[in-house]
């Protein structure tokens, strides 16, 4: 006789009472996380649905298992942004599905633009509660800098689920652009200048209303790149991609020039 697993497992009542009757399509976001959903809704651009623990990045990286391989590849990935342009390094997860790809992304996403904020919060906390005692020790373990992450440009991308008015091109550089907003008072912390913030925030504000039809997107990099030079703006770059092959998968199915 085979025992069906929700007959002996045990819910608990936060699964009992949100994970149990969710439909087959709709555990993205809220069972499993979403790279898009989560940054349309941290950063403002939609009211899209997501769990909680998704957002909270405390939370967030309090249920996180961090096993060795991944402790690795934050630690490279830590030390290349801290390298001063002396370095780079690209990740390509090709893992299984359900192995942690958009896991991990996340994780990157929430160091490098929210737990800078909450970082004096957490190791105050720390003394007190062992789970965040111990998040720290792992985080200084794989060469986190609480003072890069706020300086670093952070580009996030889910090329499937991106807000509906805004094409995946359009919505790379309102991302962007409201990301520096976040940062401001970092980045001039950092000594980037009023002049130099301001006309980077004017062209994303450009290119994110640019149809992309007429504007060509190595232009459009270059473009971003001149003002940066410009400036002297020399933060580190973290992207962030995630749902390459399911989105170029969609498009040729769909037999579409426009999303290919």
């Amino acid at each position: 006789m085979v025992v069906r697993l929700k007959d002996a497992v045990r819910l608990t009542d936060l699964a009992d009472k949100v994970y149990k009757n969710l439909e087959p399509g709709k555990y993205v976001g809220n069972l499993a996380p979403s790279l898009g959903l989560i940054v349309q809704r941290d950063l403002g651009i939609a009211d899209v649905e997501v769990s909680e623990e998704f957002l909270n990045p405390e939370t967030f990286l309090l249920f996180t298992y961090f096993r060795e391989p991944v402790k690795e590849a934050l630690r490279s990935i830590n030390e290349a942004l801290q390298g001063g342009g002396e370095s780079s390094v690209v990740f390509s997860l090709t893992h299984a599905m359900g192995l942690g790809k958009t896991h991990f992304l996340t994780i990157l996403y929430h160091l490098y633009l929210n737990v800078p904020e909450r970082w004096e919060n957490i190791k105050k906390d720390s003394a007190q509660k062992p789970g965040l005692q111990e998040l720290v020790k792992t985080l200084e373990e794989v060469k986190y800098n609480v003072d890069v992450a706020k300086r670093t440009l952070l580009i996030p991308i889910d090329l499937k689920y991106r807000p509906i008015k805004l094409t995946r091109y359009k919505a790379l550089f309102e991302y962007l652009k409201r990301i520096i907003e976040r940062k401001e008072s970092w980045l001039k912390q950092a000594k980037i200048s009023e002049e130099g913030l301001a006309e980077l925030k004017d062209l994303l504000g450009k290119l994110s209303e640019e149809d992309p039809s007429k504007e060509d997107p190595v232009q459009a990099a270059n473009k971003l790149v001149m003002v940066l030079d410009k400036h002297s703006i020399g933060s580190p770059v973290l992207i962030l991609v995630d749902e390459l092959y399911a989105s170029a998968i969609e498009a040729i199915l769909g037999k579409s020039e426009e999303e290919a």
